[in-house]
């Protein structure tokens, strides 16, 4: 029976690193579900970005019949700066967004080799109970 126990503490080790793998998972779920979160206030902010954009083109339109130099800096302003500042904002954005989906895919490719252990250590285990099996059977 001292080769059967050996077996069942080799089981009692797997099991230990099956639990330890499904923490694993659910702190990468965790940290997944923040990600996303942070995800949807920039995605949030983008939206109120391109509302914003849309009003500043709405003015330039609105004061098409506007003349003179307090025009014309004021259309640089829009047409120039702001425009190239939302756009250089959004392009920040874009950025961020991307980052965050790439690590997303990295907790996400985490998961899966953390599953992939569990599947491994689960298939050692049912090895074991077979062994077990077959030492007990020949110990009778």
């Amino acid at each position: 029976m001292s080769d059967a126990s050996y077996l069942y503490a080799e089981i009692d080790s797997y099991n230990n690193k099956i639990e330890q793998c499904k923490k694993n998972i659910e702190q990468y779920k965790k940290k997944k579900e923040k990600l996303k979160k942070a995800k949807a206030i920039i995605k949030d902010s983008k939206s109120d970005l391109s509302d914003e954009k849309k009003t500043a083109k709405k003015t330039m339109v609105d004061f098409k019949d506007w003349k003179g130099s307090n025009y014309e800096e004021h259309q640089e302003m829009v047409q120039g700066d702001l425009m190239e500042g939302y756009s250089t904002y959004s392009n920040i954005l874009n950025e961020n967004i991307s980052e965050i989906n790439d690590a997303i895919s990295r907790l996400d490719s985490k998961i899966s080799d953390q599953n992939d252990v569990i599947d491994q250590l689960k298939s050692h285990i049912n090895a074991l109970y077979d062994l077990i099996a077959s030492i007990e059977e020949d110990e009778d």
